[in-house]
């Protein structure tokens, strides 16, 4: 059921895919102010850039449909049967239309920003006589089916895209956490293959002493850019790069630096 006038959305899912979404809640650090889970904040980011993720999926997959098939088919059925088959995939992939154990529920209040963004796609789907819920249904059928480091890139697509280009040029950032500020020159964002999840790796200077440390992306969030480029001492440089390529920083999220 949608309400698009309020922006209300109740959505059926089966379990799995109801408990995998309400496990990320918490896991990717979407909280309120008094910790608790922010689950309407969640699927606020995610509906969204998930359906980005879709659009662009099926364009690929048109120009390849098109380049393989547009000589086999007669001119006057070409569009009908091309749209045909890029539907397909929806079905094929993310529909669970047959199944019966759609038990949960969810209940989202879409923000003013994201009614204005549905708004075209819910107007194409009302006239496709497809139920705007069964939509929005099999976009977070498909993200339960994607890797653990692909759905945090879904939730923190802006800051990994932003880190991973100041980390090339050694940027330095300001973080804030747990109400200590810490300046932290980056080094890299790396998938630990302990845990598949991506980790803001960086050095830090405590007491005089350089320390390589690592975070969660997901807990990354209260940052500032303080210089865009950093000189940073080769030596210290390859130390980090080793540690980091052994995934050193899980274990031991704060490392020691020697200089010599």
């Amino acid at each position: 059921m949608i309400d698009f006038e309020e922006g209300r959305i109740s959505v059926r899912l089966s379990e799995g895919t109801y408990y995998c979404l309400q496990r990320d809640v918490a896991k990717f650090c979407f909280l309120s102010a008094d910790g608790s889970c922010n689950e309407n904040g969640f699927y606020n980011t995610i509906l969204p850039r998930l359906h980005e993720k879709r659009v662009a999926e099926r364009k690929r997959l048109h120009k390849v449909l098109t380049k393989r098939f547009i000589d086999k088919i007669k001119p006057e059925f070409r569009n009908e049967v091309l749209n045909e088959l890029d539907d397909v995939f929806n079905v094929v992939l993310y529909e669970d239309k047959g199944t019966r154990y759609h038990h949960a529920k969810i209940d989202i209040r879409l923000s003013k920003e994201n009614m204005s963004y549905f708004a075209d796609i819910f107007s194409l789907l009302k006239a496709q006589c497809i139920p705007k819920s069964a939509y929005i249904r099999n976009l977070l059928n498909q993200y339960t089916t994607m890797r653990t480091e692909e759905r945090e890139c879904i939730c923190y697509a802006k800051e990994f895209a932003e880190l991973w280009e100041l980390s090339n040029e050694n940027a330095m950032v300001e973080y804030l956490k747990d109400g200590y500020v810490e300046n932290m020159i980056l080094v890299t964002v790396d998938l630990c293959c302990y845990d598949n999840e991506l980790y803001v790796v960086g050095i830090v200077w405590h007491n005089e002493e350089a320390m390589l440390k690592a975070y969660r992306l997901c807990e990354f969030k209260r940052y500032k850019i303080l210089y865009e480029e950093c000189k940073i001492d080769e030596e210290l440089l390859k130390q980090a790069d080793a540690l980091i390529a052994d995934f050193k920083y899980y274990d031991c999220p704060s490392l020691v630096l020697e200089r010599k």
